[in-house]
């Protein structure tokens, strides 16, 4: 029997190796310098949001988000007492709902889960509208949708003095400007990486 020569394993070519280990030292530098960036953001936007001015605005918003959901809560218990029709069709609406689930327990088709899925819509389709009218002609709701409104206004002013002010701060430009640069320099990494693997042998 002849004893050829064991074939070696095809070497990969060194640029291509350099370009690997280039991509990865590169992954590394970027993921710690959008981390640093990321944590100094959230401390800085913490701090920021402990200011007597945000933290009253974050909490009129908090208490008018409340009282709107409160209101409306009243608006859909009367509803449930005082509206047949309402009550028929929140009744219904749960019973397809629960037939739904017990349809999912067994084998069913696509066209009998979409078939009790429209069945679903059809009766929310009216409890939405007998719930939107009477929210429409509800004082206390219409009061609170305008307080929240309000909230949300002088809310946002703070949000973007928070954003204004992290943009002018030095340590935080530095920062996001380091990862910047990494998220670049990976990227260009990892473009050379590829075109070097599809030509080079």
């Amino acid at each position: 029997m002849g004893g050829g020569q064991t074939q070696q394993p095809r070497q990969e070519n060194p640029t291509i190796t350099a370009d690997r280990q280039q991509v990865t030292t590169l992954t590394v530098t970027y993921n710690k310098a959008n981390v640093d960036y990321t944590d100094a953001l959230k401390k800085f936007n913490d701090d920021f949001m402990k200011q007597p001015e945000y933290a009253d605005a974050q909490k009129a918003d908090d208490d008018a988000t409340k009282a709107l959901e409160a209101a409306r809560n009243a608006v859909i218990e009367r509803l449930k007492k005082d509206n047949p029709e309402y009550a028929a069709a929140d009744k219904k609406w749960h019973a397809e709902q629960a037939k739904l689930s017990d349809m999912e327990k067994k084998a069913i088709t696509s066209a009998q889960r979409q078939a009790q899925a429209k069945a679903i819509n059809d009766v929310a389709i009216v409890v939405d509208k007998l719930e939107a009218e009477a929210l429409s002609k509800d004082t206390a709701y219409q009061d609170a949708k305008k307080k929240l409104a309000d909230a949300n206004a002088v809310l946002k002013v703070e949000k973007d003095k928070m954003a204004e002010a992290a943009k002018a701060d030095a340590n935080l430009s530095n920062l996001k400007q380091a990862a910047d640069t990494a998220k670049t320099n990976l990227t260009d990494a990892q473009k050379k990486f590829q075109t070097d693997s599809a030509t080079l042998r």
